[in-house]
């Protein structure tokens, strides 16, 4: 008789299909969300089940998306209508009862109380990104935010903060007809690895692409350009911004991006960053956001503020190490030399001395020409940096988008009429307020003098050759920056990638910068 053709014969069913039934039934009873909650964890319970007993590796691996799946819908729904309470809930539904508690203590546990609102990870669009960098695992895998406007954080993004969390239901083994103990637990999965279900260990699953791909994807290249053209507008939002909430036990790295750029270049260098479990795990990640347009030694200052204003309210038990791309290096760079009287004497020449009893210590001018080495920072990564200028500075196209800048009006009033015939008088061919455009000539004083000046901390340089490497180093350019400007004898190291001026886009930039920071994964 052949199978399938008699009624006292039967097709062995898939032990997932009652979990995943369960799981569809939830979806569909959103509505009344106490009844889909217990749908959730009876989900899960069974995929727990599966998980834990004699399954083949199929079964299983079956098993771990539909109680990944469960619990992290579940959590995002009991979130979304206020049940993560402490005290303890009760949810029932076709018989089934479960007591729901919330873990708020123990090694890498987040009290789901500090975050405002969850996202299922898998819903965010983390194609905008070369690399999805996630751990296969147990665990319902969220972005949680930080994002009530009404709670005011310093140095938080405009849109929050985000951080990878991860959910994992635990069940307890109670008699048949009682109400089961479950425990929901949120972890940070930066800090931990593995978790135990029912006395198995399990990798805990991660997804560390989810939290930068909340923030929308941009268009790099035209909101750098507007920015810098419309500093007025920028420099409201200027200051140093946490990509999560301030970790005194991690080491803050601060990345300070170029002319005609914004923060969200980094992203994608962030990203790949992250990939490394050992930087998750030590590092904190900052940027600068800045008016492009404005003098490159005003942005310095403002820089120089923030870090000072970070040190005060924080008193951070690590150094930073600063990590500058393009003119983002030249603002890192002031911020690791003592100025003296190189500054001053380089942009004012034989009047320099004339016009030093003219301003008073705490005038824009000389805050900008004279300062100290900050004592807080550790290292700077230099990334196609124009040590010593551009020719593409002294271009006439880039005359023009230098006249359409429009300046910060804080700085049209800290440049009072006492300041602008100062510079005029430094150099009488300035007919306004120097552009940064124009401070990244070969000829800018400030660049010349600052040659001069050594480097207080050890740093390394990473240098785009364009991929040419048939044309002697000394010779070669990153496309916009000549090898002769972005090179510096006392480096620590100088890698040379294959790319144009986009350089920490490259693979090779982002092992090194690894490699620079110790990061070699156990």
């Amino acid at each position: 008789m052949l199978l399938g053709f008699s009624g006292c014969t039967t097709v062995p069913q898939n032990p997932c299909d009652a979990p995943r039934h369960l799981l569809r039934e939830a979806a569909i009873q959103k509505l009344y969300p106490r009844k889909a909650v217990a749908l959730y964890l009876n989900s899960a319970e069974k995929s727990t089940a599966l998980l834990t007993g004699p399954s083949s590796p199929t079964i299983q691996a079956e098993a771990t998306k539909l109680y990944n799946k469960a619990v992290g819908a579940c959590a995002v729904l009991l979130q979304n209508n206020h049940l993560l309470t402490n005290a303890g809930e009760t949810f029932q539904t076709y018989g089934e009862s479960y007591h729901l508690q919330i873990a708020t203590n123990g090694p890498a546990v987040l009290n789901p109380s500090r975050f405002d609102r969850f996202i299922n990870a898998q819903t965010l669009p983390w194609k905008q990104f070369g690399t999805d960098v996630r751990r296969d695992g147990i665990g319902g895998t969220l972005v949680g935010l930080q994002n009530n406007p009404k709670k005011k954080a310093p140095h938080r993004p405009m849109l929050g903060f985000a951080e990878p969390v991860t959910a994992v239901a635990s069940f307890q083994k109670t008699p048949r007809s009682s109400c089961k103990a479950v425990e929901l637990s949120f972890f940070d999965p930066r800090k931990k690895d593995s978790i135990t279900l029912s006395k198995s260990q399990f990798p805990l699953a991660g997804d560390f692409t989810a939290p930068l791909a909340y923030f929308p994807k941009k268009d790099d290249i035209l909101s750098g350009f507007l920015a810098m053209l419309y500093s007025d507008r920028s420099a409201s939002k200027q200051g140093i911004y946490f990509c999560e909430p301030y970790d005194p036990e991690k080491i803050p790295v601060l990345f300070v991006h170029g002319l005609a750029s914004s923060p969200h270049a980094w992203m994608e260098f962030a990203n790949n960053l992250n990939a490394n479990s050992e930087f998750r795990r030590r590092y904190q990640i900052w940027v600068y956001s800045y008016p492009s347009g404005a003098p490159i030694v005003v942005n310095a200052l403002r820089l120089r503020t923030s870090l000072a204003e970070i040190e005060s309210q924080y008193h951070p038990k690590h150094k930073i190490i600063l990590i500058g791309h393009s003119m983002g290096g030249i603002l890192s760079r002031l911020q690791v030399t003592n100025s003296g009287e190189t500054l001053w004497n380089g942009v004012f020449g034989v009047k320099a001395e004339a016009l030093r009893a003219k301003f008073s210590p705490d005038s824009i001018v000389k805050q900008t020409l004279y300062f100290q080495a900050n004592p807080h920072i550790v290292r700077v990564i230099f990334i196609a940096t124009p040590h010593r200028g551009s020719n593409l500075a002294l271009m006439p196209l880039a005359g023009l988008p230098s006249k359409l800048i429009r300046m910060p009006t804080t700085l049209l009033r800290e440049f009072n009429s006492k300041v602008r015939s100062a510079i005029m008088l430094a150099n009488p061919s300035l007919k306004d307020i120097p552009t940064s455009i124009s401070g990244l000539s070969p000829k800018s004083p400030v660049l010349m003098a600052l040659d001069k000046l050594p480097i207080s901390v050890p740093y390394n340089s990473i240098i785009g050759n364009r991929g040419r490497n048939n044309t002697p180093l000394a010779q070669s350019s990153d496309g916009v920056v000549p090898y002769w400007s972005s090179h510096l004898e006392g480096a620590e190291s100088e890698l040379i990638v294959p790319t144009g001026h986009d350089a920490f886009k490259n693979p090779g930039s982002v092992a090194e910068t690894l490699r620079i920071l110790h990061c070699d994964e156990k």
